[in-house]
């Protein structure tokens, strides 16, 4: 995308530029992380715990800042258009990446968007950071060969025990019982273990040249708000104006899987919600995705997740 085309589409989005210290999220993040460091990482030889994971929700722009840590952010729910060293894409629920240190980065038309922020300096890990950066694809992600934006889009199941580990960290670290600094290092490292092999399986998924940011962000809206229905990939393409072929094309392109299957994994998503903070039972939640038949909604919720919706409300 061009330069001129990126600004047309950051007009279209009504985009703005604000100073760094004007992002209260950012000053929220910077003030724990640097309060943290000055608690426990009191000198380069005294490394004590460098690290730092928020939960965020966010709403509205956040400005092109930087910054001396590593970051890797993990989209629970929502969507925005994120720009990364003149790389754009749009961040679906699911997606997960990572921010080098001092590599500028940007997120626009941000639409109820969850994350969890994982900060931490590369001093964090010591020499196990450089055993894993000389793993198999690690050189791409962490190391100099990396190039662009690299996002990777996770299944729901792998989102959910991606999830479930990193709350194990907050949990850790909320609680501070014995041993809770080396228990969050193990967990640490599990977790970059487990990103390193989704990059391995998984294929990139940046943008490309030529891609409609505009239309595939409204046909994201279009999808959250109409969820529920029989939607199909023509009611979708009808709706931005475009070929259900090419649609489809441009969508994989920005998500990282086609519209049939985004729609798919927003409604089990809306039912996991929905089976562990609701008193509904499964036969309600089905007829509230829009499932006439219990049964079929069982059967593409356990393909999704893995386990059925009731063996998933027991966990």
């Amino acid at each position: 995308m061009s330069e001129e085309q990126l600004l047309e589409e950051e007009s279209e989005l009504n985009f703005e530029i604000v100073a760094e210290d004007d992002i209260p999220w950012h000053k929220e993040i910077k003030g724990l992380f640097n309060s943290t460091l000055e608690e426990l990482y009191t000198n380069e030889k005294n490394i004590s715990f460098p690290v730092l994971i928020t939960k965020a929700e966010h709403y509205d722009k956040v400005a092109f800042h930087k910054h001396d840590f590593y970051e890797i952010v993990i989209v629970d729910n929502g969507f925005s258009m994120h720009i990364c060293n003149g790389v754009p894409t749009i961040l679906t629920g699911g997606d997960i990446f990572l921010v080098k240190p001092g590599e500028p980065h940007a997120y626009i038309n941000l639409h109820q968007v969850h994350i969890y922020n994982i900060l931490f300096f590369e001093s964090f890990l010591c020499e196990d950071l450089k055993i894993f950066k000389s793993l198999s694809g690690a050189e791409c992600i962490f190391g100099e060969k990396k190039q662009g934006f690299v996002k990777l889009h996770m299944s729901l199941k792998e989102k959910q025990e991606i999830i479930s580990l990193i709350e194990k960290v907050i949990m850790e670290r909320e609680k501070r019982k014995t041993g809770w600094k080396i228990k969050i290092k193990g967990l640490m490292t599990e977790f970059l273990v487990n990103y390193l092999r989704m990059a391995n399986d998984k294929s990139d998924s940046s943008s490309d040249t030529g891609v409609n940011f505009t239309k595939i962000s409204k046909a994201l809206q279009y999808i959250e708000t109409n969820y529920a229905n029989d939607i199909s990939v023509k009611d979708i393409a009808d709706t931005v104006g475009m070929s259900p072929d090419y649609m489809s094309k441009q969508f994989k392109k920005l998500v990282g899987v086609g519209p049939a299957e985004y729609c798919r994994n927003f409604r089990m998503a809306k039912a996991m919600e929905l089976l562990k903070t609701s008193e509904l039972t499964v036969a309600e939640v089905a007829e509230q995705l829009g499932f006439c038949d219990t049964s079929v909604f069982s059967r593409q919720f356990k393909q999704v997740v893995g386990v059925s919706p009731t063996s998933f409300r027991a966990k």
